[in-house]
């Protein structure tokens, strides 16, 4: 969401509110975010997201 945010200049809660629209009417699959062992993902992981997403 935060990519697609950045990319269209548009508040993330308005990226958020788009993309779950478009999910819901077929236009895009959102899957949730997990492992493949089932875990959710990993401190580092979160992270790394976190810090990419303050250099936005």
């Amino acid at each position: 969401m935060a990519e697609i945010s950045a990319t269209l200049s548009i508040p993330v809660g308005v990226a958020r509110v788009l993309i779950s629209d478009m999910a819901d009417s077929g236009a895009v699959t959102a899957h949730d975010t997990v492992e493949s062992d089932g875990s959710v993902p990993s401190r580092v992981l979160m992270q790394r997201v976190l810090e990419g997403l303050r250099r936005l």
